[in-house]
């Protein structure tokens, strides 16, 4: 499973039931769309072809959105993360709707 932190530019993260050495911990009671608590994997988007997203979309639609809570700890994990370039944190914290104060 991913999550979409930038539409705009495709950008995604992936969710996995075990933490990743850069991860956000998405509990299941506040995202409702997860099975169980899992983390969201915050080292670096991936890109997705457009044709994969409407495939999918077309197949699974939109399954759940992240809880406005864990924004800000996403936001936290990208911002102080090295392997990220400004250029997509700028993009990411745009779309995530957050204030980039660095």
């Amino acid at each position: 499973m991913v999550v979409c932190v930038a539409p705009n530019a495709s950008f995604f993260f992936r969710v996995n039931s075990n933490p990743f050495p850069v991860a956000v911990k998405l509990s299941r009671s506040q995202n409702s769309f997860l099975k169980w608590d899992s983390y969201l994997e915050c080292n670096g988007p991936l890109e997705f072809d457009d044709y994969v997203i409407q495939e999918s979309l077309a197949k699974h639609g939109v399954i759940g959105k992240v809880s406005a809570s864990a924004i800000v700890a996403i936001w936290d994990a990208i911002r102080n993360n090295g392997r990220i370039s400004p250029a997509n944190k700028k993009i990411i914290a745009t779309e995530l709707g957050v204030v980039d104060k660095s």
